[in-house]
């Protein structure tokens, strides 16, 4: 598998994975900021799925759309779990998912996109 092609696929995972992240919180919370989250987490994974999809059909990296998605996915990972935590009622280990997954997803991509 070429770099180009791991490097799109590991778009789609992060994506998928970030995207299954904010679905599930945005439907299984009640509060209003902690939906919130869940609807930033899924603008950032469709960013993620856009990224993929350009990387896949270019053949190539697109190595400054990259690292910005990557700065996006770290991002929107913080404010995620800031979003969360501003109404109370979330615990620590679910911030901690909230926040560190989209994180850990956006820190893998960024030192895949520098190897290519």
């Amino acid at each position: 598998m070429t770099r180009p092609t791991a490097l799109g696929v590991l778009w789609i995972l992060s994506a998928l994975v970030v995207g299954g992240l904010g679905w599930l919180w945005f439907a299984l919370t009640d509060e209003p900021d902690a939906r919130i989250a869940g609807w930033l987490l899924l603008a950032v994974a469709v960013l993620g799925a856009i990224t993929a999809v350009t990387i896949l059909a270019r053949g190539r990296p697109n190595q400054p759309l990259s690292m910005l998605t990557s700065a996006v996915f770290v991002v929107g990972g913080i404010a995620a779990a800031v979003l969360a935590a501003v109404n109370g009622g979330s615990f620590l280990s679910d911030l901690i998912i909230l926040g560190g997954l989209p994180i850990v997803a956006g820190v893998a991509t960024y030192l895949l996109v520098r190897r290519a």
